[in-house]
């Protein structure tokens, strides 16, 4: 600290730059030396005499620094240079400072207990270092921080404030002033601004130093005179009330001995049982009631000072037995004995202090120990309370009994398991197993009896009687939007149809649904059935759709979906031809336009015009080949590509597939890539089946026309432009290393599995469909 004789300036070592730089430039100023922090020579001073001056400051200046900070400064030899250097080093508003400035403003609470001036301070202090590197904020703003830093325990000043300013805006100072005033009150009367419901009892504190044993009147304070404080025990001036020399000797012993300020709130309501209140605010247990209290010490013990400024006092502390809801005995230790009390209190913070875990939720509360419930009860009202009967209070300190402590800890053990582990020795402090009734255990052993069927019998044909119901709303929406169902189950057969619904009202429109599709599904039924087909004698109506002989141009309106159906059953076994067209259509069926029905009707002339067109098995040898395509961006609405392959064995196709992407490929190579992983998945299969069947062949080649495909599955290294294809395609890499197939680059021309993908020419697509063996 620098030292003139009369004026002292602490020494600056790095740390709040705008209260050492406010006091230099007083300091200087004093001394007549302010002129050099200018920088400027006045024309009424020489040359000689400025530099003297301006080495005058400089030697003022370097004093009030610390040597950590000095060795900064060391080159600068005039004092504008110093300031201009000191204040580019520790007041530059950077953008790491202000955020440090701005955190520590945000995290700075006033503690319970501390000075209310220097926490003021403190926060004065960090206001302006914030100014320092040009951040203001509006008096308001200052004003709602600092109110929001207070404690607890000025909770109540802050809701006065807050109330009382209405709709006018709150200034710094006035705020300031407020909680100053204020703290002067709390201390002028006696009051502790950390706490202002607390208890007293008497005990020393072992961890409390040497001078909180001594008593509080012979600490000597360190605020203001005290001259015009008025007592008011004794009414004359120049102490508190807790420092009058005419208390009783009582109260001296317990403001020496003990000094436990803790909040305790009491809330006390009227009802026809006795009944014990949990209470998370009380400092311990108590009750009204001496009788109830075994190993009891009586005596002045203490006070208690309750919500409304009243002092009880302690005449007993021993320990209660109370019988909770789960048949047990719960005893509680340490319950203070209040006559004029009117509830019964379990303190919360008590019970924490004993080891136990006390939880409130969902109106219930629940007090465990070591995995153990101890008592739970619900709440009533506002408050969370154990209802006892007045039989069943009782002063009983017996726990749980050895025997149903170990059985329930045992995950409720027989008694002849408990047994043997007794003869062995195995249970500590158990001599005897008392068989007692434990509920968990008939309830938990119980077994589900089914109900006696009754009724009438069921319905010997289908569809004879139909059961019919309406589940909803249910409390959470499905991922399809919807929150009822309608089922639909049949009498005879058991059969269930289900439909989702968004809203209640379709229920009828889905009843029609229903009643049209029946018809369709019953059909369907008997198609897949050779049996009952050869007992009606006659031909399926179901199969003359599919015959290309007999097949008829006039499509059924009501059910959009049975043509396309009969189109998909010829292609999925012998037209390959058609699968690319009955992939696209198909995609409009759920609601078709006139365009849709045309292609639907251009496709059914197609297969009665190729009505002879079947696969032709030439019986060479049996060599498996893959061939695989991809058009990028084929569908123009979703704009996702479409994956083609097809598989050949002896040189007709015995295996295809024509289906959109998943997801939207960003690149023609990247649509290959996904469309050759596709086709090695189907060539693994078809390796697995030939092998089995005892046709093993050397290679298995499957066939790309993109050669830039065949280059990345061939060569892990990482590519700066193909990362956005995802790392799931890449098992392509590991069936080639193992030597499981090869992948080979062939033509696009000569690619038979173009009509996958896209619309063909008439010469490409009869070669497509002699490479996949489709002849007359």
């Amino acid at each position: 600290m620098a030292n003139d004789g009369k004026t002292r300036v602490e020494k600056f070592d790095g740390q709040d730059f705008g209260w050492w730089k406010m006091q230099i430039e007083d300091l200087l100023c004093q001394k007549d030396l302010d002129q050099a922090l200018t920088g400027t020579k006045p024309k009424k001073i020489g040359d000689a005499e400025w530099a003297a001056l301006d080495r005058k400051a400089l030697s003022v200046i370097r004093f009030t620094l610390a040597k950590n900070v000095a060795f900064n400064i060391v080159k600068e030899t005039t004092t504008c240079g110093l300031m201009k250097a000191l204040s580019n080093m520790y007041e530059k508003p950077s953008a790491s400072n202000k955020v440090f400035l701005i955190r520590q403003l945000v995290n700075t609470r006033m503690r319970e207990g501390m000075s209310v001036t220097s926490y003021i301070n403190e926060f004065n202090t960090i206001l302006s270092r914030l100014l320092s590197v040009d951040i203001k904020f509006e008096d308001e703003v200052q004003a709602l921080l600092l109110l929001s830093s207070l404690p607890k325990s000025w909770s109540g000043t802050v809701t006065a404030i807050s109330g009382s300013a209405g709709t006018s805006k709150l200034t710094f100072e006035g705020i300031r002033d407020f909680i100053l005033g204020e703290d002067i009150r709390r201390r002028s009367s006696g009051e502790s601004s950390s706490a202002l419901l607390s208890t007293e009892g008497r005990g020393r504190r072992t961890e409390r130093g040497k001078a909180r044993g001594k008593s509080k009147s012979r600490k000597r304070s360190q605020s203001k005179p005290r001259k015009n404080i008025q007592c008011w025990k004794c009414k004359e001036t120049g102490h508190f009330r807790n420092q009058c020399p005419n208390q009783t000797v009582g109260n001296r012993e317990v403001n020496a001995a003990t000094d436990d300020s803790e909040d305790a709130l009491v809330c006390c309501i009227e009802t026809s049982a006795e009944s014990w209140i949990l209470d998370s605010g009380a400092s311990f247990h108590a009750t009204y009631n001496m009788k109830m209290v075994k190993n009891l010490r009586t005596g002045k013990l203490g006070r208690v000072r309750l919500a409304d400024h009243r002092t009880l006092d302690i005449t007993g502390i021993g320990d209660v037995g109370v019988k909770t809801s789960l048949g047990t005995t719960w005893t509680l230790k340490d319950v203070r004995v209040i006559l004029i009390l009117k509830k019964m209190l379990i303190s919360a913070v008590q019970l924490d202090d004993q080891g136990y875990w006390t939880t409130f939720g969902r109106g219930q509360w629940k007090v465990v120990k070591e995995n153990l419930v101890i008592a739970r009860g619900k709440k009533r009202g506002t408050l969370y309370m154990v209802e006892i009967p007045d039989d069943e209070v009782n002063a009983v300190t017996n726990e749980l009994k050895p025997s149903r402590l170990w059985h329930q800890r045992l995950g409720h053990m027989s008694e002849k398991g408990m047994k043997m582990l007794v003869a062995r020795g195995k249970l500590p402090d158990l001599k005897k197993v008392d068989s007692e009734f434990c509920e968990s255990c008939v309830l938990g052993k119980k077994k589900k009896v089914s109900f006696v069927k009754e009724g009438q019998t069921p319905k010997a044909q289908k569809l004879e009687l139909v059961h019919t119901d309406v589940y909803g709303p249910t409390p959470v929406s499905s991922l399809g939007g919807s929150n009822y169902y309608v089922t639909f189950i049949d009498d005879s057969t058991r059969k269930v149809w289900v439909y989702f619904l968004k809203n209640k009202f379709d229920v009828f429109n889905t009843f029609k649904k229903w009643s049209l599709d029946l018809t369709s599904n019953v059909i369907r039924h008997l198609r897949v059935t050779p049996v009952r087909i050869c007992k009606s004698n006659k031909i399926n109506p179901s199969l003359e759709r599919l015959d290309p002989q007999r097949s008829s141009l006039h499509l059924d309106a009501r059910d959009p979906q049975k043509p396309n159906s009969s189109l998909m059953y010829a292609m999925v076994c012998t037209r390959p031809d058609i699968a690319h067209a009955v992939g696209v259509v198909s995609r409009f069926m759920s609601d078709p336009g006139r365009e849709h029905w045309e292609a639907v009707k251009w496709l059914l002339r197609y297969l009665k015009g190729t009505s002879k067109m079947g696969l032709y098995f030439k019986g060479k040898d049996l060599v498996l080949r893959g061939y695989t395509d991809a058009d990028l961006g084929g569908c123009k609405k979703t704009f996702k590509s479409t994956t083609g392959y097809i598989f050949t064995v002896g040189g007709t196709v015995v295996s295809w597939m024509s289906r959109l992407q998943k997801s939207v490929a960003l690149s023609t190579t990247e649509a290959e890539y996904m469309a050759v992983a596709e086709a090695s998945k189907e060539l693994v299969w078809l390796k697995t089946f030939l092998e089995e069947l005892g046709k093993k062949q050397v290679d298995y080649s499957l066939y790309c026309d993109n050669e830039s495909v065949v280059k990345l599955a061939k060569n892990p290294v990482y590519h700066g432009k193909t990362k956005h294809i995802g790392m799931r395609y890449h098992c392509v890499r590991g069936l080639i290393n193992d030597g499981t197939m090869n992948l080979m680059n062939i033509s696009g021309v000569k690619n038979p599995a173009d009509m996958f993908t896209k619309s063909v020419v008439l010469d490409k697509l009869k070669f497509c469909m002699t490479s996949a063996g489709l002849q007359e």
